[in-house]
């Protein structure tokens, strides 16, 4: 991590949040595209999945190199599993959520600063926010110019935002209506949209490239000739019974793990990351 370590007071940087039992909840109320079950389903699972498991170890590696300052702001977090893993690697976290189960669950789980609102309910004033995570989450938005507009508004000057999204078009599948998907994105197109909100990209990269045949044939080709439709049981079989062997998965996670740290840019995957500045 890069800069000292300062703690976050939500009453000075906000106006659209009040506080009581330990949760800061936003004055209104919006509506999202998420599975009304969602963050149910996947408190169940995200300790023994092995899809989450491997994003977080790669997010807290380039978090931990690429960070300004100690403080991150989760958004769309869900039940706080990488803000916890945040709080556990010594960071400042705060898990910004709108579904209050996900909160609940968070909590349960052991993250102390939680935030029970949208990023736009939250009202954070201009130049205050030094770390911003969205952790597929911008696919889950319409307007994603509006947000991209925000975040770079509130983020302090040299603030970072990271940002992972589901990859190519090609690979949309009934998985993605299921979970509220608006769109799939391209590297490039990616970085260019992150750019042209006044970001310099540092670092951008497909992930999980081993999953994007499995996703291809088992997943999109069915969906689109209507041989596949998504329900909980497949989207839980997806994160936790592997579409490679148990003994394989390991050797994959860490060539890829490696290959990212050493900041290669894979030319494939089912996911991309984007780490990007606020500089002007």
């Amino acid at each position: 991590m890069t800069g000292a370590y300062e703690e976050i007071l939500i009453s000075e940087i906000t106006t659209g949040l009040y506080f009581t039992g330990n949760i800061w909840y936003s004055k209104t109320k919006m509506g999202i595209s998420y599975p009304e079950n969602g963050n149910k389903d996947y408190f169940e699972i995200e300790e023994q999945s092995f899809w989450f498991v491997h994003r977080n170890n790669i997010l807290i590696e380039i978090i931990n190199r690429y960070s300004n300052g100690n403080s991150f702001f989760d958004i769309g977090g869900g039940n706080g599993y990488v803000a916890k893993k945040l709080q556990e690697n010594g960071f400042d976290a705060f898990l910004i959520e709108p579904g209050l189960e996900g909160i609940v669950n968070a909590q349960k789980r052991g993250v102390r600063k939680l935030i029970n609102s949208t990023f736009q309910e939250a009202c954070f004033k201009p130049n205050t926010l030094y770390n911003v995570g969205l952790f597929d989450v911008l696919e889950h938005i319409e307007d994603q110019d509006k947000i991209l507009n925000d975040i770079y508004n509130v983020l302090t000057q040299d603030g970072m935002m990271f940002l992972t999204v589901p990859a190519f078009n090609l690979l949309w599948s009934d998985e993605d209506d299921y979970a509220g998907h608006f769109k799939r994105y391209r590297r490039n197109e990616l970085v260019e949209i992150v750019r042209n909100h006044g970001f310099e990209v540092i670092y951008s990269t497909y992930f999980f490239s081993f999953l994007f045949f499995p996703v291809l044939f088992f997943r999109a080709i069915p969906s689109k000739i209507g041989l596949y439709k998504a329900n909980l049981r497949k989207t839980k079989k997806h994160h936790l019974t592997k579409y490679v062997s148990h003994k394989n998965l390991e050797m994959l996670f860490n060539i890829e793990l490696k290959k990212i740290l050493t900041c290669n840019t894979l030319k494939i995957g089912s996911s991309i990351l984007v780490v990007a500045k606020k500089n002007r």
